[in-house]
């Protein structure tokens, strides 16, 4: 099941031409018509699976027209790798346009990780509706908790 992912103002076609000069070549058509109805949504509340000891979310997919600086900041990115999101805790997800995979990219190790085959296998399979149910505390990992005393007095008058 796919995350729900608003519809917004298209890209402007100027800035995806201007994405496809820079890498030297065509975006996928799934990435441009995702420019013509999501470009810069914020996804429903999400994880993502890096590898198997890791995991993520996107915060918002990055705009046509902002993807080019963005790219900018990140100085191991090749031409013909573009960030597509913003994801939890600085990272990006990125895409490779001339294979058309998307990939984790991590801002403390400067690493990217495998994350799909395309664009649609990222938006249906890979990303997922965040649940309580994703969060799987092993025996021991928590030591203590605080808990503000006025909200367990709100909890105990209801």
């Amino acid at each position: 099941m796919g995350v729900k992912i608003g519809s917004t103002c298209a890209a402007e076609e100027a800035d995806i031409i201007s994405i496809e000069q820079a890498a030297g070549m065509s975006l996928p058509e799934q990435l441009k018509q995702f420019f013509r109805t999501h470009d810069g949504a914020e996804p429903e509340t999400n994880i993502f699976d890096i590898e198997s000891s890791n995991d993520s979310g996107v915060n918002r997919f990055i705009p046509a027209r902002q993807i080019l600086s963005e790219q900018k900041k990140v100085a191991g990115l090749s031409l013909s790798t573009i960030p597509i999101a913003w994801a939890e805790g600085g990272n990006l997800v990125v895409m490779d346009v001339r294979q058309g995979s998307v990939m984790f990219w991590d801002h403390e190790t400067d690493d990217t990780t495998w994350l799909a085959n395309s664009l649609g296998e990222f938006l249906e399979e890979t990303l997922r509706p965040f649940s309580l149910d994703d969060i799987e505390l092993k025996p021991g990992q928590v030591k203590r908790v605080w808990v503000d005393p006025k909200l367990l007095e709100e909890l105990e008058d209801d």
